[in-house]
């Protein structure tokens, strides 16, 4: 594959699955639901972070690039953190955890740009009777959309969060 633009992504939030990839320095993290005792299910695509995650409790930025995998699906590869401040990244990185009706990765997602790599890069979920449990990665820029429960929600970089459209 070509190589891929290397952007500066602030994590904000990760999903909850991390395992380390054999016994290399890389980890792989991924949205995750616990269902019952004995049902488990996860995102298809996925972070790699060439470092435990450890105390994650305050965001972070690293550099990192979208590429695909062998299995031809979209993954983000974050290679290295940065220990300075960054004023304006290129992305942002978060988990979004909710109950309500499913949210379709494609149609419910609205990019502010439409050249960005914004996406909903994963998402896991579990439907009980008509609601669905969602655990989802995405990666956005400020003012994209996501319709959640039929209500369009905007990223808002200074929050950190998608908030409702009040108009």
């Amino acid at each position: 594959m070509d190589k891929q633009p290397v952007f500066k992504f602030h994590v904000l939030s990760l999903g909850a699955s991390n395992q380390q990839l054999g016994e290399s320095n890389n980890y792989i993290n991924r949205p995750f639901l616990q269902i019952d005792d004995l049902r488990k299910k996860w995102g298809d695509e996925y972070v790699v972070i060439n470092s435990p995650l450890g105390d994650f409790d305050k965001p972070k930025t690293y550099l990192g690039c979208i590429d695909l995998d062998k299995k031809n699906r979209k993954y983000l590869k974050l290679f290295k953190e940065l220990d300075f401040p960054i004023e304006n990244p290129d992305y942002f990185v978060l988990n979004l955890c909710f109950s309500g009706s499913k949210i379709d990765k494609v149609q419910d997602f609205f990019k502010h740009n439409d050249d960005s790599y914004s996406c909903i890069l994963s998402s896991a979920y579990n439907k009980e009777g008509e609601v669905y449990t969602t655990d989802m990665l995405v990666i956005c820029k400020d003012g994209d959309g996501i319709v959640v429960d039929g209500v369009m929600h905007f990223f808002n970089k200074e929050t950190g969060t998608f908030e409702e459209d009040i108009n």
